[in-house]
């Protein structure tokens, strides 16, 4: 099993998932608005989390929209840790995770670890898809919270741990196949 490159490789997948479970920030946005208003968001696999400060010199109107925007009727000064959406992208990384040990153990019967090898690249590829997807629906999203706000937005660590984990499941795939067909070959020998 060790000495298999794919095992090398769904095990720098599963440490790359693991870290993005963790909750490593897949991206962040920054809001802001003529040194009045700061808005940062973070996305994580835990969910969004909003943080900043509205001066008392802020539009009343900036004011409206981030309480409608917040679903909250008090008076806001400061954002400190509040949770805007609860994705349950922890689910979705812990799946994959899950998934991609039971592809590693599966290293005796290789038409199973592939067809658990492939679940898992489609599965990955699907939450980088939607992870991306979603990245561009945020940004208009927050972009419309504070009117004439400028939004700078940044990509995380945990980002990347997504690519690089669906990179590392399709070498494996490659990998396991490559096996497949070799015991296929020395089959047809015998």
């Amino acid at each position: 099993m060790i000495q298999r490159v794919q095992t090398l490789y769904l095990i720098l997948a599963i440490a790359a998932l693991i870290t993005l479970t963790l909750g490593i920030e897949v991206y962040s946005y920054a809001i802001v608005k003529e040194q009045t208003t700061h808005l940062d968001v973070y996305v994580n696999s835990y969910g969004i989390q909003i943080d900043g400060t509205i001066d008392a010199t802020a539009a009343s109107s900036d004011r409206a929209s981030l309480q409608v925007f917040l679903n909250t009727q008090e008076e806001l000064s400061e954002v400190k840790g509040v949770a805007y959406n609860k994705f349950p992208f922890f689910s979705i990384t812990l799946f994959l995770s899950m998934l991609t040990i039971a592809t590693l153990l599966t290293f005796k019967k290789l038409p199973t670890q592939l067809r658990f090898g492939r679940m898992a690249f489609f599965f990955s590829l699907l939450a980088t898809i939607f992870t991306i997807v979603f990245y561009y629906v945020l940004k208009s999203e927050f972009s419309d919270v504070i009117e004439n706000g400028e939004v700078a937005s940044y990509l995380g660590l945990g980002f990347f741990c997504l690519i690089i984990a669906t990179a590392f499941i399709f070498l494996a795939n490659i990998g396991i196949k490559r096996d497949l067909d070799l015991i296929k070959s020395i089959d047809r020998i015998r």
